[in-house]
């Protein structure tokens, strides 16, 4: 497992443009294995996953955060087991921490929760965005996202959630800056600009 220092490496230097080789050099071939492109970098990549709608309607977190642990375990506890690790309710599951730390208990330390506090997101926080999708999609870690309002996908679809709602990012285009989205509600896959979805989460947050 990287340490928690090469992670926030690889991610500053993926949202500044820096090549992974300008790293340590171990580092940064092991960046490269992972993710099967040299210095990380692939125009598009999609994960290996097991969809599985969301089977009432306030387990979107548990239905999100197993897709999530799909992509690299054998046996995927289920919606209810999750629920109960997550403390969901029939409210739902309060924060995004609580899914980071389930995700950490079933796979390591590699997760970590990101807050895009506000109502839209800065152009940092964006960029942030851009360089986990791509930096998890790599390395076999799908990025769960609580995002609350409303968001049009690249097809012109419309997705409304103004109570919140999780989901999980499976893949990317254009560089991440595309994401490919896992919608437990429905049970579909569809993809949205990586600054749409970094705007949905605003005021909520994501495990990357």
């Amino acid at each position: 497992m990287r340490s928690l220092f090469m992670k926030v490496a690889l991610v500053v230097a993926m949202a500044l443009g820096v090549s992974l080789s300008a790293l340590p050099t171990a580092s940064a071939t092991a960046a490269t294995t992972a993710a099967g492109c040299p210095d990380g970098v692939c125009s598009s990549k999609y994960l290996n996953y097991s969809g599985q709608q969301q089977i009432n309607g306030y387990y979107c977190g548990p239905a999100a955060t197993r897709v999530a642990l799909s992509v690299r375990l054998i046996n995927v506890p289920t919606q209810s087991s999750l629920a109960a690790s997550l403390g969901t309710t029939v409210n739902g599951t309060d924060h995004i921490s609580q899914v980071t730390t389930v995700l950490r208990n079933y796979v390591g330390g590699w997760y970590e929760t990101k807050i895009i506090d506000g109502d839209y997101a800065t152009q940092a926080q964006i960029n942030l965005l851009v360089a986990d999708v791509r930096l998890n999609i790599n390395n076999a870690f799908p990025i769960v996202a609580n995002v609350v309002g409303y968001a049009y996908d690249t097809n012109g679809g419309y997705h409304s959630y103004s109570g919140g709602h999780y989901l999980t990012v499976v893949g990317y285009e254009q560089g991440a800056n595309i994401s490919v989205i896992y919608d437990p509600a429905q049970g579909v896959q569809y993809k949205m600009e990586t600054w749409r979805l970094a705007n949905w989460i605003a005021g909520r947050g994501y495990s990357a």
